[in-house]
Formats: structure tokens, sequence, C-alpha cells
């Protein structure tokens, strides 16, 4: 706590904002810090209660450094497969919170720890296409979002993958 106050004072009185992860909240509140839920929706939940807008960045939805198939090997730094249809499921508004509450969730972010990989082409595979569909969940209404239209619309985002020479995940169970 004292140290989250120290350096948010530092970096507010530069004209900036702090962001840090989510711990900030488990202690006194530091007026002005961003907290980047990334734990779960309860820390979200208590974080708006408590008055901070928020980032979110919430495992396993938003992290890119597990694996994206089942089938894949195991990676340096052991975290389930998170796959595209998981991400794509992700609701980023917790039930119960009301419209002031809603509006503090300023957005969210997709997570790359790339110390695990051993090179840009493998940071990207690991990426795409997860984050088009992250994309597409903070974008868009949750009642517009569905499942097989998505399946649909990422083969055209596949063949702009392919057009920019990215490597990626093809997910064999969204190719039709």
């Amino acid at each position: 706590s004292y140290f989250s106050k120290r350096v948010n004072d530092i970096i507010r009185a530069r004209g900036r904002v702090a962001v840090g992860w989510d711990e900030v909240i488990d202690h006194e509140k530091v007026d002005g810090i961003v907290p980047m839920v990334w734990r779960n929706e309860q820390n979200v939940i208590e974080a708006v209660r408590q008055g901070y807008d928020v980032i979110l960045t919430p495992m396993p939805y938003s992290y890119f450094n597990a694996r994206q198939r089942e089938d894949e090997p195991e990676l340096t730094y052991p975290m389930p497969a998170t796959l595209m249809e998981k991400v794509y499921s992700f609701n980023p508004i917790p039930d119960g919170l009301t419209t002031e509450q809603k509006n503090q969730i300023l957005g969210g972010q997709g997570c790359m720890w790339t110390e695990y990989y051993d090179s840009p082409a493998r940071v990207e595979y690991s990426v795409f296409p997860r984050i088009s569909a992250l994309s597409e969940v903070y974008w868009s209404n949750p009642q517009n979002r569905k499942w097989d239209r998505f399946k649909s619309k990422i083969q055209t985002q596949f063949e702009r993958y392919d057009l920019w020479g990215i490597r990626y995940c093809d997910y064999e169970k969204t190719r039709k």
C-alpha cells in the first residue's frame, strides 16, 4: 500500500495515470491508480465497488501465452490451453453492476508473456487468431456475438493473416 501510494504520487505529479496489477485493491485504496484486473471476476466487482476505474485482463481469457490447442506441447510455464472458443465466450461485464460501475470498466487487453517463446513466429502463432476473438468480445455488444457467425468470419481473417505473412493457429474446427 505504501509503495503503491508513493509510486502513484510520483506518476500523478508528472500528469500521468498509474496502472497496477489488481493486487492494489487488496490494501488501502490508492486514489487515481487504475488496476488491471487479472485474477478473477470478483476482483472486477470489488475494484469498481471501491471506486476504481479498471482495465480487464482476466485469466484465462486474455492470456495468450497459454497453448492454443490441447494437443500442443506444454510450454516452459505450464498453463492449461485456452482455446479460441473460450476467449470468445468471455463476458467482460460481470452481472450485478450498476450502470455507473459498468462505466468504470475502461476496456481490456490481451497479454503475452514472451519469456517462454524462442521466436517472433512462435509469439505470433500464440496470439493469432485469439486476438481477433478477444477484440470482438470487447468491441461488440454481447447480444450481437454469435460463435457460429464468428467462425465463419474468421475464415476471412485467416486470409488476411496469410497476406500479412503471420503464423497463426488455424483451428481445424473453425475451418469449413
